[in-house]
């Protein structure tokens, strides 16, 4: 009778655990140009900017001659790699959400935001302007940096040069560039 109630006692609990335990939710989806999209594949524009649209109303928008894919997918965000060109960023912003863009050699950490990021590996220069929200920015010669809205951030990579500028009220890049983080 005591291996019995053990027995039954493990299977209540495994049960009670399974009810208990909120049930993973499933990965965003994305279609690419209308058709479904496929984690990992090569995503190239042409002549017309290529949309991504995601099942959470997050879009991405590569610039003709582009080129990336979507690297991962889970519930809450996903991983682009923009590997050549400038796309146009527009995440959800949800609690818990997890974006990550990574373009050449810098890591734009997302929430909820809208941005335009570009790298070019001929010329080793990353760019990112922030229209709203925040991203934090890891990359070489720039460090680890926050950026806010109305800042545009340019890195020469091969220089080990980067420059943060602000768009007066106007929208305009001021004449004076804020300070740059310490090299």
């Amino acid at each position: 009778w005591v291996r019995l109630a053990l027995v039954a006692s493990a299977v209540a609990a495994a049960v009670a655990w399974g009810l208990v335990r909120a049930p993973s939710a499933a990965p965003l989806t994305f279609d690419v140009g209308g058709s479904p999209g496929v984690v990992g594949d090569w995503l190239a524009a042409a002549e017309t900017p290529l949309p991504i649209r995601f099942s959470d109303g997050s879009t991405v928008d590569l610039d003709p001659v582009g080129t990336g894919r979507v690297a991962r997918t889970d519930a809450r965000g996903a991983r682009l790699l923009l590997e050549r060109g400038r796309a146009r960023v527009y995440i959800v912003h949800k609690p818990e959400a997890s974006w990550q863009v990574d373009a050449g050699p810098f890591v734009v950490n997302v929430v909820g935001t809208l941005f335009e990021t570009s790298w070019e590996p001929s010329t080793q220069v990353f760019s990112l302007s922030l229209f709203e929200g925040r991203v934090r920015v890891v990359g070489p010669a720039l460090g680890e940096r926050v950026v806010e809205p109305g800042e545009t951030i340019e890195v020469w990579v091969n220089l080990g040069r980067a420059e943060v500028r602000r768009r007066s009220s106007e929208g305009h890049a001021s004449n004076a560039p804020a300070p740059a983080p310490e090299l």
